[in-house]
């Protein structure tokens, strides 16, 4: 009797393991296509050579960013914007970083506990989009313009 309860068990934590296995690595497989398509149209239309980060930003519209390096040495970022085949192109140089970013967002908001930093374009200016948990728990996120570091807009309580 014990054998056939400590069988059923294994049997039902490892069908639960591949299940939630399954559905990770297909959720991740349209982030990977997302990201190669978009790597493909900056070495094409930018140059890149490079690449160093990737960054999907949906407000509006949804914005696939890649951070990286082009022909001529400049560390850019070049955005795609599949819902009207747009493309966007900036020297890192020009704009806040993912780093400058997050600390922003620590020293605006103060006892939140900051998640990640996306970046990608609203009313044709690049913006960083930076998530953070408050001290309720809640979700939300901060916006700040990626130009001259000032701050955007901010999203509580979701």
């Amino acid at each position: 009797m014990k054998h056939k309860v400590i069988n059923t068990l294994i049997f039902i934590l490892f069908a639960y393991i591949l299940s939630t296995g399954a559905v990770y690595f297909s959720s991740q497989k349209d982030i990977a296509q997302w990201e190669a398509d978009t790597l493909a149209l900056a070495e094409n239309k930018a140059g890149l050579r490079q690449a160093n980060n990737f960054y999907v930003f949906t407000k509006n519209k949804t914005y696939y960013t890649v951070s990286g390096e082009n022909d001529e040495g400049q560390a850019i970022y070049f955005t795609y914007s599949p819902d009207d085949d747009q493309t966007y192109t900036a020297n890192v140089d020009e704009l806040v970083n993912e780093d400058n970013a997050l600390a922003l967002t620590r020293n605006d908001l103060g006892n939140v506990q900051v998640k990640t930093a996306n970046i990608g374009i609203e009313n044709g200016e690049y913006v960083w989009e930076v998530s953070f948990r408050d001290e309720n728990g809640y979700l939300g996120y901060h916006y700040i313009d990626a130009s001259d570091a000032q701050w955007y807009e901010t999203i509580n309580n979701l």
